[in-house]
């Protein structure tokens, strides 16, 4: 359940809906809305972290990263891993 939030959190982030440096609701805010419980939204808020869509700031809460020009959709989430070894071509 949690990546269902995470992904949705993660759509309104690459939409727009969310900018820059706003502050993300607080993971009692997001279990409320999503309907979940406040485990699943810390999880989801910590995958985001891990895809580097937002970050932490101490004493100050979670804010949206700034999405450079530069990165490539899906780095860093599941999708863009290679399954396997045999997946990862050599040079």
């Amino acid at each position: 359940m949690y990546e269902q939030v995470a992904a949705h959190i993660q759509a309104r982030i690459r939409s727009g809906e969310l900018q820059p440096n706003q502050p993300l609701p607080a993971e009692l805010r997001l279990a409320q809305e999503y309907g979940v419980s406040l485990g699943t939204a810390r999880h989801a808020v910590r995958l985001l972290r891990y895809r580097g869509l937002v970050q932490v700031i101490r004493s100050k809460g979670t804010y949206i990263s700034r999405l450079d020009a530069f990165q490539v959709p899906g780095l860093g989430s599941e999708e863009a891993l290679p399954n396997s070894v045999d997946d990862c071509q050599w040079l």
